[in-house]
C-alpha cells in the first residue's frame, strides 16, 4: 500500500473498471508555485513524502487554465479557486521573483517559466494592476452576455426615514419609471449612522478591532449596503441597481444606457449568468493623478482613466467587440474612482463585497471598487457619466460635503 491517496484511487479505478492511466503529450507539469507576494516556491515534500505547495490567492492565467491542481487540500483554497474559475475572475498579479534564501533552490528555468506565465496573463482591470505593481498587463477578452440588457432589474433607492424623504422618493421614483426607464423602483430605508453610532449608543455596540476613522454617516452607509446585498442574496436576484436619493440622471439616460451596454467591454459582462462585476453609471475623480509616472499613492485619477479609454479606442479589441478607432463607452475604475451613487451589481460580487465589509479594513464604501478590481472582478465606469450626484444640499453621509 502506498501512503499517497491519489495513487490508491488510481488503483481502485483500475481494479473496478479496468481503466488505467495513459500518458498524454498534451499535458505539461509545473512543479512550482507563486505566493501572494510573487515569491517563487519549488515543489517540496514533507516528512511523510507528501507534496507541499503554496497557492496565491491571485492565480495567473496558467493556473486558471490548469486541468488538474495538486495538492490542493485546504477547503478555503478550494472554494476560493472554484469561485474565481466559475466567475472568470482575473485578479491583479504580483511580479514573480526569487527570494535570497531560495536562490540555490529555485532554478533559473523555473524563474523564467513563472515570469513567462505572468507576462502571458491578462487581468480584468489593467488600471488597478498598474497601480499596484507599476507593470502593465493587458485587459482580458470581453465576456459574452447570456441575455439582452434591460432596465427590469430591481432598483433600490437608499433613503432615510421621515416625511420629507418619503415625498422626495415618491417624486424620484416617478421620474425613474416614467422618464429614466427603470420599471421596478423600491425605497430602501438606510441605516441612520448618526443615530446608531451616537456616543450614547456606541458603548452598547460591540467594538470592532479593525482600525477605522470614518464618520457615523459613512458607517451607516456601509451598514445600509450590507443589508441591501443580504436581501439580494436572500431573494437570489441576478443583478440589482442601487442609487442614492440625490442621484441626477442624464436627460437621455435610456438611449445612452443601451448604447453603452451594446459594447461588450462596457456592459456585456453584467448580462452574463455567471460572470459579472459592477457597472458604475457615474463616478467622482478628485485628482488627475501622476500617470504615467508610477506612484502607488497617487496613480489613480483622470489621467489613467483617459489613457485606459484611449488605449481601448486606439487598439480596438482582438475579440471584435470594439473596432479599431471606435470610441469606447467606459473605463476601468481606478484607485481614485469614487462614488457609489449609481451602480449596477451582479450577483457574482454580492458575497465578496460582504466579505470586504466584514473582514477587511474599515473604509468608506466606495473604496470597495478598487478592492474588487484587485480581486479580479470587472469594475468599469460608463463615460460620459449617466448619473451624477445632485449637490445642492448637505450630505447625510458626511456633513462636511455639500
Amino acid at each position: 500500500m502506498s501512503v499517497h491517496s491519489d495513487t490508491e484511487i488510481g488503483r481502485c479505478v483500475y481494479k473496478s473498471a479496468g481503466i488505467g492511466c495513459k500518458d498524454s503529450g498534451s499535458f505539461h507539469q509545473y512543479y512550482s508555485s507563486v505566493d501572494k507576494k510573487g515569491s517563487i516556491h519549488p515543489r517540496t515534500l514533507d516528512k511523510n513524502a507528501q507534496m507541499v505547495a503554496r497557492f496565491s490567492p491571485y492565480p495567473n492565467n496558467r493556473v486558471m487554465d490548469y486541468a488538474i491542481i495538486h495538492p490542493l487540500k485546504d477547503s478555503k483554497e478550494i472554494n476560493r479557486l472554484n469561485h474565481q474559475v466559475r466567475h472568470k475572475l482575473r485578479p491583479s498579479l504580483s511580479i514573480p521573483f526569487v527570494e535570497k534564501n531560495m536562490l540555490k533552490i529555485v532554478k533559473d528555468v523555473t524563474y523564467k517559466q513563472e515570469l513567462k506565465a505572468f507576462e502571458n496573463s491578462c487581468v480584468n482591470n489593467p488600471s488597478i494592476q498598474l497601480n499596484l505593481q507599476g507593470r502593465y498587463l493587458p485587459e482580458c477578452p470581453a465576456i459574452n452576455p447570456d441575455t439582452e440588457p434591460h432596465l427590469d432589474m430591481p432598483a433600490f433607492v437608499l433613503s432615510m426615514s421621515g416625511e420629507k424623504n418619503e415625498k422626495h422618493f415618491d417624486a424620484l421614483s416617478k421620474h425613474m419609471k416614467e422618464e429614466v426607464g427603470f420599471k421596478n423602483v423600491f425605497r430602501f430605508l438606510g441605516v441612520n449612522g448618526n443615530e446608531k453610532y451616537s456616543p450614547e449608543n456606541k458603548k452598547f455596540l460591540k467594538q470592532d478591532d479593525r482600525v477605522h476613522h470614518l464618520k457615523n454617516g459613512e458607517l451607516g452607509y456601509r451598514d445600509s449596503m450590507e443589508e441591501v446585498l443580504m436581501l439580494a442574496m436572500k431573494l437570489k436576484l441576478p443583478r440589482i441597481a442601487v442609487f442614492d436619493d440625490d442621484v441626477y440622471f442624464h436627460c437621455n439616460f435610456k438611449e445612452k444606457f443601451y448604447e453603452a451596454m451594446k459594447e461588450q467591454r462596457c456592459g456585456g459582462y453584467s448580462w452574463s449568468n455567471k460572470s459579472g462585476g459592477v457597472v458604475l453609471l457615474g463616478s467622482t475623480h478628485w485628482v488627475n493623478g501622476k500617470y504615467p509616472v508610477f506612484n502607488e499613492q497617487h496613480y489613480g485619477g483622470w489621467y489613467i482613466a483617459d489613457a485606459d479609454m484611449a488605449n481601448a479606442t486606439k487598439a480596438g479589441r482582438k475579440d471584435g467587440t470594439l473596432q479599431k478607432g471606435e470610441k469606447t463607452h467606459c473605463f476601468n475604475a481606478n484607485a481614485k474612482s469614487f462614488g457609489s451613487h449609481a451602480v449596477i451589481y451582479h450577483e457574482s460580487v454580492y458575497s465578496d463585497i460582504l466579505r470586504w465589509l466584514r473582514e477587511e479594513k474599515i473604509e468608506p464604501f466606495d473604496w470597495v471598487f478598487r478592492w474588487l478590481g484587485r480581486e479580479g472582478h470587472i469594475t468599469r465606469t460608463i463615460y460620459p457619466f449617466l448619473a451624477i450626484q445632485y449637490l445642492d444640499h448637505e450630505s447625510s453621509v458626511d456633513n462636511q460635503r455639500t
